[in-house]
């Protein structure tokens, strides 16, 4: 069968204020080919097809997608000029091989690593077991071999990886199942992207990384929107920092007008210019990050991603007062930096409103658990503060009771959204102590469509997302997949629509209400997640 596929334009705009560009072809390397041979090809040179893909290096492998700078006169493009340019318009090839944003060497990485205390070149080659070399030569801003706490690395993938990746990808594509993409005649729905990629810059900061990672897993959402025959042009903006004036300039260009959907920033000092812009042109606006509640005031397009939780405080206590049902609830107070007094004041009014019994002691109390708590209910206990040494020290207290009493007690632990960030052991704790929280996102390890995602991820981007909570790309797909979905099917009945509307999540699942008449909608959402 004939497959077909619309095009997605990927645009990178850096403080555009003309509207120069230059087109680049995405080529999948085939086994055999060369720099030299695909030269030949495209009448290009060796060293400019090297030039527009930063950080690869002289040697090409099956699999990998390049970008191959346009012909001009015989070969011989003009590189400055190219430098120059405010606008590169990426044509992304059909199969969505490899869309990664310009001027980064990320594409190679299998991972970012940010470097820890005391570590040196030599450990971290070690610990990723890879070559001095290949960690050198993947991350050529190092001085001296020398790197510094908090500093993002490039972790390569080693020869025998690459060996085996090639490999894998070679089996994969004889294997590989021709499908049939439908393509509708609607008018294609056009995205903008306005986040801090860091275009300019070859070391990415954190902040950057993280928003380079979301927008590379909304691209996987939209390639999953184009699957089902939405057609989709997305446009990948550069705010700049925070005292960057690139804004200005992006919202004055003429093909903002034409936009469906925007999708930033990050930075709320460019929030009121792209937030007005937003309302004026009646344009759908999401905020993926701040927590601010007066953001979507006055601002009938807008929906905020990120809401504040404390605020979702009284659907938290319904949840569960419906989920722990005649269950006796012991409060562990403890004073530190992560107390949420807050909620545990309005969970104990609550409590006492549905006759539900409650208690409170300190840590030390704990040794005398057993004359205290009940063998014919099931005993949930709440730590008064959310820091993971606040829970470590009543596990500790916990395990040094006699097993047979702490068995015999059914207790279980609840808590918060901190608790998602915990190490791997004190989530052995949570799991063995059947603990619960609340949660507005969470991404289930084991979860077969998030494994699918990744796998996707890898095998397009050549790397792994960023580990990071919430899992930035999950974070990106989900954002792509609800609205990119609800606005090209329903148009302006979306925003009428949103108690009827619903999309599978990966991570970060949507409930929008509006505050207020002529505001615009905040997350509404938040679960329990049981371990």
């Amino acid at each position: 069968m004939k497959r077909f596929f619309s095009v997605i334009v990927i645009a990178f705009i850096m403080m555009a204020e003309t509207l120069a560009q230059t087109t680049v072809t995405r080529h999948e390397v085939q086994g055999g080919e060369t720099l030299y041979s695909l030269s030949r090809r495209y009448n290009v040179t060796v060293e400019q097809i090297v030039a527009a893909n930063p950080g690869m290096g002289e040697k090409i492998y099956a699999g990998q997608v390049i970008n191959i700078p346009a012909a001009t006169n015989g070969g011989n493009n003009n590189q400055a000029a190219n430098n120059n340019n405010h606008v590169t318009t990426v044509s992304v090839d059909a199969t969505f091989g490899t869309t990664t944003t310009a001027n980064t060497n990320i594409g190679e990485c299998k991972l970012m690593y940010q470097v820890e205390k005391k570590e040196t070149v030599y450990s971290i080659s070690r610990k990723f077991n890879i070559t001095e070399e290949e960690l050198l030569r993947a991350n050529p801003q190092i001085k001296k071999e020398k790197v510094k706490k908090g500093e993002y690395l490039c972790i390569p993938y080693s020869a025998s990886e690459i060996a085996a990746l090639t490999k894998a990808e070679e089996e994969e594509k004889k294997e590989e199942v021709v499908e049939t993409v439908i393509v509708t005649e609607k008018k294609p729905f056009n995205v903008a992207v306005i986040l801090p990629f860091g275009l300019d810059n070859k070391q990415k900061t954190s902040e950057e990384v993280k928003m380079i990672d979301f927008y590379e897993g909304f691209l996987v959402g939209v390639n999953d929107m184009k699957r089902e025959g939405i057609s989709v042009n997305v446009y990948a903006y550069d705010e700049g920092g925070v005292n960057s004036t690139a804004t200005d300039s992006i919202l004055k260009l003429e093909s903002m007008k034409n936009m469906d959907f925007i999708v930033g920033p990050l930075h709320l000092e460019h929030y009121p210019a792209i937030s007005a812009f937003a309302t004026k042109n009646n344009i759908c606006l999401a905020l993926p990050f701040s927590t601010r509640d007066y953001l979507t005031t006055a601002k009938p397009t807008v929906f905020q991603i990120n809401n504040n939780v404390a605020t979702l405080y009284a659907e938290v206590y319904d949840q569960f007062t419906t989920q722990f049902p005649n269950s006796d609830v012991c409060f562990i107070d403890i004073n530190d930096k992560g107390s949420k007094s807050d909620f545990v004041a309005g969970m104990k009014r609550v409590l006492e409103s549905k006759g539900m019994k409650h208690r409170t002691i300190t840590v030390d109390q704990i040794a005398n658990i057993k004359d205290m708590f009940s063998d014919e209910h099931r005993n949930v206990i709440i730590p008064t503060s959310a820091s993971m040494s606040a829970f470590e020290s009543i596990i500790k207290k916990m395990n040094n009771l006699p097993a047979n009493i702490a068995d015999s007690l059914h207790v279980t632990f609840f808590g918060y959204p901190e608790w998602q960030t915990f190490t791997d052991a004190d989530e052995e704790k949570l799991v063995k102590y059947k603990s619960s929280f609340f949660a507005t996102f969470y991404a289930y390890k084991n979860d077969n469509n998030i494994n699918a995602f990744r796998s996707k991820f890898t095998h397009w981007f050549k790397r792994e997302p960023v580990k990071a909570h919430p899992d930035f790309s999950l974070l990106g797909y989900d954002i792509a997949r609800y609205f990119i979905n609800g606005l090209s099917n329903e148009g302006t009945e979306f925003y009428n629509n949103q108690a009827n509307h619903s999309c599978r999540s990966l991570q970060n699942p949507m409930q929008f209400r509006r505050k207020a008449e002529g505001s615009g909608f905040v997350n509404t959402h938040v679960k329990i997640i049981h371990l």
